[in-house]
């Protein structure tokens, strides 16, 4: 299977994490990846700080020698301790490595069934590493292991994934130094030794046995310890045992219950130092009146499903600095007001509808989120908050704002994305401190005009709206950078944008218009417009609204959709342009267009003009064709102009769908860099295949072009391509080929050896790990039955139908039908037999789990019937009738009971026009039913010839 590389942006200092309580290194989440077979093609350009190796990897790494001093993280795969030093003795290449994890068992494997490997002393070589981590079940002996790498004199970390332990390993007590913990598994308690380790400042423990009564004694004792983070917590009964550590600053739980809320607040209030506290889907039912003895807390979070009250003491909470409360909470004391500190209140995801008019008292309040409430109005007591700097209710079902919110003189940022606003709330030319003003999806007809007194905006979102018009002098936002006015109805763009040299990105999507004003072409700050239009059937799912408001997810409006007709003549300005969106004007006027287009001076960028009515491009001008990227999907394009050649950084193009040459080779094609884009060019006439470059660059553009013509099953051209990419390059092409899709495109072009050979390889490949994809593996054996069949070897043929029908297919018809094909009818009988008991097995499974069996009683039926067992077929076929209902499973049915009764002579000659009638009129409600076997035992049935010819004219009539 394909090896990974892993980028990995690793916490590696303490120091760090203790900067924000929330970026406990706890999973590899930050992790992204790649495959480090394709390093010297990037040439690591991304910023490489990880690599996931195997043995297999380690010749690899000579290709980029010089980068290896840029990666401090290293994930070992291995199988023995021979491999594990190996890798160790390669991980001294990495001049600054700081962590490694070694890789173990998958954490459902039995541990009682697995081997431990001993640690190499050659880690002890890597005297920089300040971080591991174990993942799954160890592969090493865990105990012995910590005895080797207490030797490390810069181990600060140790962090132990899904690493089920029932004790935790006496041998920590060596690592001295050790600042970070994850530990879990089975855990029922820690031990007295557990305190001795004093220089422990981060723990995570995960187990949902712990019992805290013992387990807070412990940690009361670490001398320490500052950040404590339990998952999986169960409180069930009483706590009495206080938490009482002096250092401990910050505590998260996620996961868990707690059956006395009154005894656990007793609890961790004993820690008087605590500033953070927060619950994740911890299951409470109330914040209980003691959260107030939590004198020193200065952020409280609280997120989970389960619905809380929250108690009035928590405005006894004189310190705090941040609340924020995710948790269906209806509604807020008015004890909020006593929260004088209070800079940040966060309560989106509630149930709240209104706020206690005490909302009014947080002066030192500076940002407010009331999103995903309930609210129909807005408490005008907010307007009292004048250090606020960002109010955000987003999805809330409000009608109106309170024109008290233009007070809010240092207001930075506003959102009221999908609300049911209907105009913009008085005052707003207030707020010139304003940057961020974002009504995104709400039915506001007119902009004010006092909107262009908002100097200071960088960013205007009036997106999904009901805008007919915008203001004459909206030019005058002259910082504005991003606008985005998709999905309205305007019908015309006023000339003052010229202003807007700021402007950075345009979004007009989907509105009324017909041009757009020349002056948009002075914009030399513009990187993005968006003048595409979307179907109508679209638009109602292009926002967010049906996500955040289930209230009302699809509300009703007006729907227009541009028709760009005319371009302005002159771009020359567009120094910054990146993104040209068209898609969807079908009636645009493509000489004018492409006039503009070849105008713009920007280099590199991305045109997209899917289905625009383009029925010709200019023979000329190309050597102005800056454009990088270039979709013309679904247009009418029957030639390409020679001089395309001439564009100097044209690379991905997407012509599918247009009106090019599809024979020998089908032109209408996509190609994703410019490698392709020659292949493409070869194709077309334009350069000869002697020109493209031998690199190592062009296999992997070759094989690309290769997948997409398997595809599109245009398998002769996928050979050739592959083909041309291993004589290039054979190693690479070899280890980057889908094995698979080679032999099945081999295969349907005739060349069956070779197929053989590919598909032996990826049967190898594709069964050779736990996990086995069905997707492949099936497909695998089946083109390689069927080229053996083509080759005359049946024996070969008949063992892969036979290892497909044990492990992972119902093949035995197949296996039987061969058999039956070189005369060994007693194998075939067994075979038949063999798939009648699976079907039986897999239909009395599906009866107890309650799911539908009739397919698989067909199915059953159709091997009696092959099986020529008739007379068994037409009793059991008799039984079906009494159970079937659906129409599709009952014309089935009457198919098979009659080529059944034809078998065995007593099937009535006068019913057969009517069955053919009965077919005739249900055939379109048959779904998911193949007829290959019949016909595959219609070729090798010993029954008269007048009976198969009776029974093929039934199938031929039932079939698709």
């Amino acid at each position: 299977m394909k090896r990974t590389l892993l980028l990995f942006l690793f916490l590696s200092s303490v120091e760090l994490l203790h900067a924000q309580f929330f970026k406990f290194p706890y999973s590899t989440r930050d992790l992204f990846a790649d495959e480090v077979s394709i390093l010297q093609y990037n040439n690591m350009q991304s910023p490489t700080v990880g690599l996931k190796l195997s043995v297999n990897d380690i010749k690899e790494l000579d290709k980029y020698e010089q980068k290896l001093s840029s990666i401090n993280y290293l994930e070992f795969e291995f199988n023995n301790e021979d491999e594990l030093k190996a890798l160790l003795q390669t991980a001294t290449r990495f001049s600054n490595l700081e962590t490694i994890q070694f890789n173990g068992y998958p954490p459902y494997a039995e541990k009682s069934t697995v081997p431990a490997f001993k640690l190499p002393d050659e880690i002890l070589k890597l005297n920089k590493i300040n971080s591991i981590r174990f993942y799954g079940n160890s592969k090493l002996k865990l105990n012995e292991a910590l005895s080797t790498l207490a030797k490390l004199p810069q181990l600060k970390q140790l962090i132990l994934i899904y690493v089920p332990l029932h004790e935790v390993p006496k041998e920590l007590i060596y690592l001295d130094n050790l600042e970070l913990l994850q530990i879990g598994g089975q855990l029922e308690t820690l031990p007295k030794w557990f305190s001795q380790m004093k220089s422990l400042k981060s723990l995570r423990l995960q187990s949902y046995k712990m019992d805290y009564n013992k387990a807070f004694k412990i940690l009361s004792s670490l001398p320490n310890l500052n950040q404590l983070w339990i998952d999986d917590l169960q409180i069930i009964g009483r706590l009495t045992t206080p938490l009482k550590n002096k250092q401990l600053a910050e505590l998260q739980l996620t996961s868990g219950k707690v059956e006395n809320e009154q005894d656990f607040f007793d609890a961790i209030s004993a820690s008087k130092n605590l500033k953070h506290l927060a619950l994740f889907n911890v299951k409470l039912t109330a914040i209980s009146p003691n959260i107030s003895k939590l004198k020193s807390l200065e952020h409280l979070k609280i997120s989970g499903q389960s619905k809380i009250v929250l108690s009035k003491e928590v405005g006894n909470l004189s310190r705090l600095l941040s609340l924020d409360i995710e948790s269906k909470v209806e509604e807020i004391p008015t004890t909020i007001g006593k929260l004088k500190r209070l800079t940040n209140l966060y309560l989106n995801y509630n149930s709240l509808s209104f706020l206690p008019d005490e909302i009014g008292e947080l002066k030192n309040l500076k940002y407010l989120e009331l999103s995903a409430n309930r609210f129909k109005k807005l408490n005008p007591n907010i307007g009292k908050c004048l250090s606020l700097i960002e109010l955000k209710i987003s999805a809330n079902p409000i009608e109106c704002l309170p024109s008290t919110l233009g007070n809010l003189t240092n207001l930075k940022v506003l959102e009221a994305q999908h609300c049911n606003l209907n105009d913009v709330f008085a005052n707003i030319e207030n707020l010139k401190k304003l940057t961020t003003l974002d009504f995104n999806d709400n039915f506001i007809i007119q902009l004010p005009n006092a909107i262009t007194d908002l100097k200071n905006l960088k960013s205007l979102n009036f997106s999904y709206n009901q805008l007919n018009e915008l203001p004459k002098n909206i030019g005058d936002l002259t910082l504005l950078q991003d606008l985005q006015l998709n999905y309205n109805n305007i019908k015309r763009i006023p000339t003052s944008i010229a202003n807007m040299q700021s402007l950075k990105k345009i979004g007009l999507s989907s509105n009324d218009l017909n041009s757009i004003p020349d002056q948009i072409g002075l914009l030399d700050s513009l990187q993005e417009l968006y003048l595409n239009s979307a179907d109508i059937a679209e638009k109602s799912h292009d926002n967010g609204r049906g996500i955040y408001r289930k209230d009302d997810p699809n509300p009703k409006r007006n729907i227009t959709r541009n028709n760009i007709t005319s371009f302005p003549d002159n771009l020359n300005g567009w120094k910054a342009i990146k993104l040209l969106n068209l898609n969807n004007n079908t009636e645009i006027n493509t000489i004018q267009l492409m006039k503009a287009i070849f105008s713009i001076p920007s280099k590199a960028y991305t045109l997209e003009l899917e289905n625009c009515g383009i029925g010709e491009l200019p023979k000329s001008g190309w050597q102005n064709f800056f454009v990088k990227s270039l979709d013309l999907r679904d247009n009418k394009i029957a030639e390409i102009p020679h001089e395309i050649v001439k564009a100097p950084y044209l690379s991905e193009i997407n012509l599918n769908r247009n009106k090019l040459k599809t024979s020998p080779n089908n032109l209408n094609q996509y190609t994703a860099n410019r490698f392709e884009k020659a292949l493409w060019f070869v194709d077309l006439g334009m350069i000869t295949k002697d020109d493209l470059p031998k690199t190592d660059s062009m296999v992997l553009a070759l094989l690309s072009k290769g997948d997409n013509h398997y595809y599109r099953k245009e398998f002769k051209a996928a050979v050739e391509l592959t083909n041309a990419a291993i004589a290039i390059n054979d190693s690479l092409a070899m280890s980057r080929i889908f094995l698979g899709n080679v032999g099945e495109s081999n295969y349907q072009v005739g060349n069956y050896k070779t197929a053989i050979d590919y598909l032996i390889k990826a049967i190898k490949q594709d069964t050779s790990g736990g996990i086995r994809i069905m997707n492949f593996v099936i497909p695998d054996f089946e083109f390689r039955a069927k080229s053996y069949l083509k080759i005359g070897d049946t024996l070969n043929a008949i063992k892969d139908y036979q290892t497909l029908a044990k492990n992972f297919s119902d093949s035995w018809g197949d296996v039987g039908i061969l058999y039956k094909n070189i005369g060994k009818q007693k194998d075939a009988d067994s075979a038949f037999e063999s798939g009648i008991k699976k079907y039986k097995e897999q239909i009395d499974h599906f009866r107890k789990t309650k799911q539908p069996t009739e397919m698989h009683q067909l199915s059953l039926l159709e091997l009696m019937v092959i099986k020529e067992d008739f007379s068994r077929a037409i009793t059991y076929a008799i039984e079906l009738e009494r159970e079937f209902k659906s129409i599709q499973h009952k014309t089935l049915l009457r198919y098979l009971k009659a080529s059944a009764e034809i078998g065995n002579n007593t099937y009535n000659l006068k019913s057969k026009y009517e069955l053919l009638d009965f077919i005739r009129e249900n055939k379109k409600s048959i779904s998911g039913w193949g007829y290959d076997l019949f016909f595959k035992w219609l070729s090798v049935t010993k029954i008269s010839k007048e009976k198969a010819k009776l029974i093929r004219e039934i199938t031929d009539h039932i079939k698709p």
